[in-house]
């Protein structure tokens, strides 16, 4: 019975897209930043809330660098300490 209806199910590919796109975005940055630092106080009173915290500060470095290749003049500015960096070294 679950082969057919399997079998019945149309290909994803046959499908309308959704009609607000914007609704499957993931969080935005500002929202990301709120939570690590909601989670951030979390973690001055117990140690539970570190992998939360973490990967919460993952998110926020990628979506900083997302918005950074986006931005011009943010990515002109990364490029530039970036440069400035391997001089260093």
């Amino acid at each position: 019975m679950f082969v057919v209806l399997l079998m019945m199910l149309q290909p994803t590919e046959e499908l309308e897209p959704p009609p607000n796109p914007a609704r499957f975005k993931g969080p935005s940055l500002e929202r990301l930043i709120a939570a690590r630092a909601a989670i951030a106080e979390l973690v001055a009173e117990t140690d539970l809330a570190i992998p939360l915290f973490e990967r919460l500060d993952e998110l926020v470095q990628e979506a900083e660098a997302a918005q950074a290749a986006v931005d011009p003049i943010e990515r002109a500015r990364a490029v530039a300490r970036a440069r400035a960096q391997s001089a260093i070294a």
